[in-house]
């Protein structure tokens, strides 16, 4: 009668974490964004400023929908999310995050003002490289202090660098007061 008894325990204990497993692969299934990509919102938190000095987390897929409207890209899907460090000219720690989409050639890189230990919002730079004809081989965006620059390639590059006021940033993200 004991063994039966922790047999029943066992079992469900076992399809209790198969549910829970498959809850947390259904809420990853929302977005179109790699597991990859989703660690970076994992160990950090990733936001912008409202016009009243309040900060709003957001979410990978606010980030995603957020190039799609900027770079008017509407069928950009992000493949891998970074955050990268640079060196400005005096030597001090710059941060922006590094944004790929490899199936569309697209590289972004989106400036970032460090306001904690792992807290970090969004600020007006925004860099791409896009290219179709060297995604392997070149077209990889760089930055050099606050100056990005797209590596060579034996094709097409394009660089644009787009520059939104921070004041204004946040009207791109669906944001709701606290």
């Amino acid at each position: 009668m004991k063994k039966f008894k922790n047999l029943i325990i066992l079992t469900l204990l076992v399809s209790l974490c198969a549910c829970s497993n498959n809850e947390e692969e259904a809420k990853q299934d929302n977005f179109d964004l790699t597991a990859a990509s989703f660690s970076v919102f994992e160990e950090n938190t990733i936001g912008v400023f409202d016009d009243n000095n309040e900060f709003h987390e957001i979410t990978p897929q606010q980030l995603e929908d957020f190039y799609q409207k900027v770079l008017e890209e509407e069928s950009l899907s992000i493949d891998e999310i970074t955050i990268e460090e640079t060196l400005d000219n005096n030597d001090e720690l710059l941060y922006y995050l590094l944004v790929e989409n490899e199936e569309g050639g697209i590289r972004i890189s989106s400036d970032l003002n460090k306001i904690g230990p792992s807290s970090f919002s969004l600020k007006e730079g925004l860099c791409t490289c896009k290219t179709f004809d060297c995604r392997e081989t070149g077209c990889k965006l760089k930055k050099a202090g606050d100056s990005c620059f797209c590596t060579s390639c034996e094709g097409t590059c394009t660089k644009y660098s787009i520059q939104i006021p921070e004041p204004n940033l946040h009207l791109y993200f669906n944001l709701r007061a606290n």
